[in-house]
Order: C-alpha cells, then structure tokens, then sequence
C-alpha cells in the first residue's frame, strides 16, 4: 500500500502535468521512461525517484518543493482526486481574467448542482 506522501506526490505530478498541457507520453520521453511508468507514478503504484522527481520538476516548470508543500497532517486533509476535465476546467477559470464571469459561472454551477444542500 503506497504511502500518503507518495500517494499526494503522485496526485501534485498528474495536476501539474494536466495544468501545463503535457501529456503522459511527453513527459515520460523527457524523463526516459514510457506513459504507464508515468501513470504509475501518478498513481502511486510506484514510487518516483529523486533524480526522476527533480527531472520532472525542471520540465513541468516547477519547485521541487511543490510536490511537498503542506504535507504536514496529510491524513486529515485527504484530497479528492480530480478528474483531467476538473483540472483543465479548474486551470481555465483561474486564467480568465473576468470576475463577474466567474461569479456567475459559480453561481450558474451552484443552482445546478443537486449535490450540494442549499
């Protein structure tokens, strides 16, 4: 069973390749090893390298410190795993530049959401 620190690791490694358009495939080129490599260590079915994390920090454009911040108390704050439209949608609304669209977007979102308790 992977380790919480690896598990958060490999979630941070997925968003941030998403967030930056690299695909699988990209990134396993650069680093020297194939996609399913990649997507194990997105998954955390295996563990990923010092050298290979360094590498993919240096490509996805990133401090290696990303991969780690705000690791302390990991079990209390479980995070949710995002899907890649969740993350593409997440980049794209943070890069629009207009705040009444977002408010209205949320609020759209909100009154469509029958999840969510008013």
């Amino acid at each position: 069973m992977p380790h919480d620190i690896d598990i958060a690791v490999g979630e941070r490694l997925r968003t941030i390749r998403i967030a930056r358009k690299i695909s699988q495939t990209e990134l396993g080129n650069a680093i020297g090893v194939t996609f399913q490599q990649v997507q194990k260590y997105e998954k955390s079915s295996n563990r990923i390298s010092a050298s290979k994390l360094w590498l993919m920090a240096q490509i996805l454009e990133v401090d290696i410190g990303y991969f780690f911040q705000d690791m302390d108390g990991l079990k209390a704050k479980a995070r949710p795993e995002f899907s890649e439209a969740a993350i593409k949608l997440a980049v794209l609304f943070d890069a629009n530049p207009n705040k009444g669209f977002k408010r209205r977007l949320l609020e759209f979102v909100r009154a469509v959401d029958t999840a969510s308790p008013e």
